[in-house]
């Protein structure tokens, strides 16, 4: 059942404002969007795989549930920063209403911390929340998610894509284990490389055909940014069998970085998987 309310443009309004140019007052809040991800994810029962009260967090001040909530609502509504959901989300009451808070969160806040402002929490809470989940509890997540979506046959069979993503730290700063160094236009760089293995298309007949707007993403390794994207490979593809069945993945499309003579026959004598790879004319894979 499709519970969630919706918000209506006031266009009148709108018209006002932007005859006034008083255009810093005008928000959109995507609120549509909202509504249809959030049902979506009560109808596939996605929250039952939260421990909403996880054993990391030492003080429950506030519940994990609204931490979580406000950091989707940050990406739903392409807010680019931490810093700028006090400005964009913050303000529209109504909508934090609908993912749980209400008159007393709005007055008081959840702590004498951030009384006054910054409310109905400081967003530095929301910052720090990622860094007390251990890397064993967030893949346990992804994947857990994964086999839901498997489960209510939203995973097909067809064309994957394998990337490799650098995520790059504050080259000074020692927070951060198990990080690799290399250097990018002419500078050092600190960090991980994600690499990931996603969904990206179906076969019509013998031919592939890309579908808009899919990506879903079935296995992903953090490593090391200097690491060779190559070794991981047969890794990744073992984990994406595993979380989506047999017999799923058909083709992989990936980058000369991933180009291994004796890992691309694997994939194919051992798993029955084509590949796709580009290459440049001056290799020796494609020289005769």
């Amino acid at each position: 059942m499709n519970f969630w309310r919706y918000y209506t443009r006031d266009d009148g309004y709108v018209k006002e404002k932007f005859l006034k140019k008083d255009f810093d007052t005008i928000e959109t809040t995507g609120v549509g969007n909202f509504d249809g991800l959030f049902t979506f994810l009560v109808e596939m029962d996605f929250f039952s795989l939260f421990n909403f009260r996880p054993s990391c967090r030492k003080r429950v001040m506030i519940p994990l549930v609204y931490l979580l909530s406000t950091y989707s609502l940050k990406v739903i509504l392409r807010i680019s920063s931490l810093n700028r959901i006090d400005s964009f989300l913050f303000k529209d009451r109504a909508l934090l209403e609908m993912i749980g808070f209400n008159g007393v969160h709005f007055e008081e806040g959840f702590s004498r911390r951030n009384k006054g402002k910054h409310l109905p929490f400081n967003i530095s809470t929301l910052g720090k929340l990622i860094g007390e989940f251990s890397i064993t509890q967030t893949k346990d997540l992804f994947t857990n998610s994964i086999l839901l979506l498997r489960k209510k046959g939203f995973i097909k069979k067809g064309v994957f894509a394998i990337d490799a993503t650098p995520l790059y730290v504050s080259y000074n700063s020692s927070d951060y284990e198990n990080t690799g160094e290399i250097i990018k236009d002419g500078k050092k760089r600190k960090g991980y490389k994600l690499i990931t293995l996603r969904y990206v298309g179906s076969f019509k007949g013998k031919e592939a055909k890309k579908e808009e707007g899919t990506g879903v993403f079935v296995s992903g390794i953090v490593v090391p940014l200097n690491e060779n994207e190559s070794k991981y490979l047969i890794e990744l593809i073992e984990e994406g069998i595993k979380n989506i069945g047999e017999n799923k993945i058909k083709m992989i499309v990936v980058d000369r970085g991933f180009f291994s003579g004796e890992n691309l026959w694997e994939v194919k004598r051992r798993f029955g998987i084509d590949f796709l790879i580009y290459s440049k004319s001056n290799m020796p894979a494609r020289q005769s």
